[in-house]
């Protein structure tokens, strides 16, 4: 009985610790829920806006398709850049990207997410209507995150970019830092 006793022991801790592997999650920090002065101010632009287009304060849409979570941003000419500290406890940063049906029809925009001052990821340039572009950017060992927003020269003043399901997957527990 003991032999016995010891196999069903040895079985229910084996399946608690692959069960606990599964269970397991990453913590997940939305763009929105973060303080979205980190965005530097660059000539008129507006501040991006939690969960809206910039300009009209509607949700954010692309396409036909309403987000509910991420930041309308107006494109400029001169960067729009926003800076984010993981402290290489992120494990990436995930975001579908486009632009908001609010854009002047010849709107066109870039996002580009860096690492410790390395290109990660780009959406390339993006027009009014074009689908949205799924970016995801591996973010092991990285402390200094930098997302930036580019009208790619678009000559029109209404360039209204949506970042929809903008996040970053950290490390199970561990947070952003406010700074380095």
């Amino acid at each position: 009985m003991t032999e016995t006793m010891n196999k069903i022991k040895q079985t229910l801790v084996a399946s608690l610790v692959f069960s606990g592997a599964i269970v397991r999650s990453d913590e997940i920090v939305r763009l929105e829920d973060l303080d979205i002065h980190s965005f530097r101010e660059v000539r008129h632009a507006e501040r991006p806006r939690a969960k809206a287009c910039c300009e009209r304060e509607t949700p954010l849409r692309m396409n036909g398709v309403v987000w509910e979570n991420g930041l309308g941003m107006k494109a400029d000419s001169a960067p729009i850049d926003g800076e984010f500290f993981p402290a290489g406890k992120a494990k990436r940063f995930e975001v579908t990207f486009g632009l908001d049906e609010a854009a002047n029809r010849k709107a066109k925009a870039v996002l580009n997410v860096y690492g410790d001052e390395r290109l990660l990821a780009t959406s390339g340039e993006v027009g009014y209507g074009e689908p949205a572009k799924e970016l995801k950017a591996d973010l092991a060992d990285v402390n200094v995150v930098r997302i930036e927003l580019t009208d790619s020269g678009s000559p029109c003043p209404a360039v209204y970019a949506d970042l929809a399901e903008a996040k970053f997957v950290m490390e199970d527990g561990a947070k952003l830092l406010d700074d380095p």
